[in-house]
């Protein structure tokens, strides 16, 4: 079937399908902008969550991640020490 459809299709018809993908993404339709993008420049790929490696930060109360935050601020001098 593949070796049929590639046969029906000129370079031609490749080109006008092209010209009416840009036309409907200039008029702001988000599925051609879309389509368009991935084509052009590539799909984006997220980045890979290593599964063994947890996120360190999820497992802090809040009090902690205040307490990670005024650290953070004092070493760039943004925030008084709470004591």
């Amino acid at each position: 079937m593949r070796e049929a459809l590639l046969n029906a299709v000129t370079e031609n018809d490749i080109r006008a399908v092209a010209l009416t993908l840009v036309a409907r993404a200039k008029d702001g339709e988000m599925a051609a902008i879309r389509e368009l993008l991935d084509r052009v420049i590539g799909k984006v790929t997220q980045p890979e969550v290593d599964a063994l490696e947890p996120d360190p930060l999820k497992s802090l109360t809040d009090d902690q991640l205040k307490a990670v935050a005024n650290t953070i601020m004092e070493n760039r001098g943004g925030l008084p020490r709470d004591r």
